[in-house]
């Protein structure tokens, strides 16, 4: 993990009622895995850290994981796609991993996003994500 991806992991660990664990596994697997209460209480989690926008977004995640998170959901999983991009926060459902990894332009990466916000999140803000984490599908 590189700083960028650890200081949104520690942001996540420290604002967020749920467990997450560090995943050092294949080439594919997500980057976390993470234990909560909700309805979907349990997942994987790739979370990314990019420096800025450029005029189509380069997620760096590689068709192997693409395909990972693809299958993990088709077997009933969940899995989610966090990207901080310079000051501003996305959350993905994994079913649009292809789409991102197809390198949208900014705006439809932004429509993609199934919660976002630009700028520091507040504590509602956190309980958002959370939210959207544990208790939604897609």
């Amino acid at each position: 993990m590189n700083k960028g991806q650890e200081n949104l992991r520690i942001a996540l660990r420290d604002n967020l009622n749920i467990k997450f664990y560090k995943v050092d596994g294949g080439k594919a697997m997500p980057n976390l895995h993470y234990l909560g209460k909700g309805d979907f209480p349990t997942g994987w989690m790739e979370i990314i850290h990019l420096d800025d926008w450029g005029k189509r977004v380069s997620s760096g995640l590689r068709l192997e994981q693409a395909q990972w998170v693809h299958d993990y959901i088709e077997d009933g999983g969940s899995a989610w796609i966090v990207v901080r991009i310079e000051r501003a926060i996305c959350l993905f459902w994994g079913g649009s991993v292809f789409d991102i990894l197809d390198r949208p332009n900014p705006k439809k990466f932004m429509d993609l996003a199934v919660w976002k916000k630009n700028g520091n999140l507040l504590k509602e803000d956190w309980k958002e994500v959370e939210n959207v984490i544990l208790n939604a599908s897609s």
